[in-house]
């Protein structure tokens, strides 16, 4: 789902309920330390469980890397839109 959020704007299922979700929220869902010293986010307990070489890191740092994207351009487009 989290894929079909960042690759659609438009829903691509007809009847389906929007994900109301913001890149914001998911990104700190999923990416954020709940404090300094530990890492317990996706990556952290991939790492600790899985162990660092293993190959869904990539694809969690690619997905991080996309929903930051996806943040910055939010965040461009409020701009143009206030015409600041």
């Amino acid at each position: 789902m989290l894929e079909l959020k960042l690759s659609y704007t438009a829903r691509p299922i007809r009847f389906a309920r929007s994900n109301e979700e913001s890149f914001g929220q998911l990104y700190s869902d999923l990416f954020s330390w709940s404090n300094e010293h530990h890492d317990d986010s996706i990556i952290g307990w991939i790492n600790e469980q899985l162990g660092v070489g293993h190959r869904l890191l990539e694809r969690y740092y690619e997905l991080r890397k996309r929903i930051e994207i996806k943040m910055v351009h939010g965040i461009e487009l409020e701009h143009v839109q206030k015409g600041s």
